[in-house]
């Protein structure tokens, strides 16, 4: 199954994070960022795949 939410495949991507399973974890990000283009969250994560929602907060 391939979900055309970009936002199942944001939170698919911080799983995979937290998991440790980082390559994994970009695949969904770019796939979310795919998905939404315009969208910056997906963008900086798809750049980036240290816990994206943990380093947006802390900054």
């Amino acid at each position: 199954m391939q979900p055309k939410m970009a936002g199942y495949w944001f939170n698919m991507g911080i799983t995979c994070d937290r998991l440790k399973r980082h390559s994994e974890a970009m695949a969904a990000y770019k796939r979310a960022r795919d998905l939404e283009p315009s969208n910056a969250d997906y963008q900086a994560a798809s750049k980036d795949t240290n816990d994206p929602v943990r380093s947006r907060r802390s900054g």
